[in-house]
């Protein structure tokens, strides 16, 4: 999931497309150039981020990792492809929210309410990343 996101990240941030999220130094890199096996602590919020409400990007992930797809790898295979026909493509898709933690989200909402929540949600905080 975060080599997929890197290789997007460095697309966009080539393209003009310059957010925190596609900085080049946000995400940790070993010696080879690629994403290495530990992360930053902002690449951590942003993996948190998406597994809270992107589910279907690590669904993907783990669907491209069963069938030897590295995203990193076939963006560099595609650079060494002549393409004269290149063009812009969209895609408009709808999905079902498959995650499996939003019901269990939904019952806490409705058994303790958004202020629980939320409290909860700071103390997790507190407990992922705590001050020193």
């Amino acid at each position: 999931m975060r080599d997929g996101s890197y290789t997007v990240a460095q697309l966009m941030w080539a393209r003009g497309q310059q957010t925190i999220w596609t900085m080049p130094n946000v995400y940790a890199l070993g010696p080879d150039g690629k994403v290495a096996d530990g992360c930053r602590a902002l690449e951590a919020l942003r993996v948190i981020h998406d597994l809270g409400g992107l589910f279907q990007n690590l669904r993907g992930a783990r669907d491209r990792l069963q069938r030897g797809i590295v995203p990193s790898e076939e963006h560099q295979e595609a650079l060494g492809e002549p393409n004269p026909q290149a063009h812009d493509a969209f895609r408009l898709e709808a999905q079902k929210d498959t995650n499996p933690v939003r019901p269990a989200e939904r019952r806490y909402l409705q058994g303790h309410g958004r202020e629980a929540y939320a409290q909860l949600l700071a103390r997790l905080f507190e407990e992922l990343f705590p001050t020193e």
